[in-house]
């Protein structure tokens, strides 16, 4: 299987329903919205790039401001070594997000379009990092148009242009 066609088959199978609105959702610009507080693990695992506990805490930090996370997350590092890079390092997340209301709702949100690469953000040498956070971070907030444009492979720097960009439920005032 070609490598861009595995990339592809990972981001559709990575927005699958379960983080993809449905077409009546996809059409309505405003939406009822509850915060719902979250604890997620998240443990790296890549080839290519390695990270600190506080280099994946800053990065997993920043993505959860991107996207909207309540201003009230936490991030704490664990598994970690000397303070340099470790093989596998991990956060844990207590966070809460915005989810679709079932039933009544105080809170009235919109579709923001997020950018979560660039100076300062996700770049090429993220790119395990990134597809992990499509799966493991991106199902805890409500997402749609999801697109990321790298292939990645162990032990190489993709080669092109990298991002990684997104449609995400967010307040229309601020919280």
């Amino acid at each position: 299987m070609s490598k861009t066609i595995r990339a592809t088959a990972l981001v559709i199978l990575a927005f699958s329903a379960c983080i993809m609105c449905d077409s009546a959702c996809a059409e309505a610009e405003h939406r009822p919205v509850v915060w719902k507080m979250q604890k997620a693990r998240f443990d790296y695992q890549g080839f290519t790039t390695r990270y600190s506990c506080d280099g994946l805490r800053d990065k997993i930090r920043q993505v959860l401001r991107d996207l909207g996370a309540r201003k009230d997350f936490t991030v704490t590092a664990s598994n970690c070594g000397n303070g340099g890079p470790v093989p596998f390092p991990s956060v844990d997340i207590a966070l809460a997000t915005l989810k679709r209301a079932d039933g009544p709702a105080s809170i009235d949100a919109i579709w923001k379009e997020v950018d979560l690469s660039g100076v300062g953000k996700l770049q090429g040498g993220d790119c395990e990092l990134a597809e992990q956070i499509v799966q493991k971070i991106l199902p805890l907030f409500e997402v749609r148009k999801a697109h990321m444009n790298a292939v990645c492979d162990p032990h190489q720097l993709p080669t092109g242009a990298f991002s990684l960009t997104l449609e995400v439920l967010s307040t229309i005032s601020p919280s």
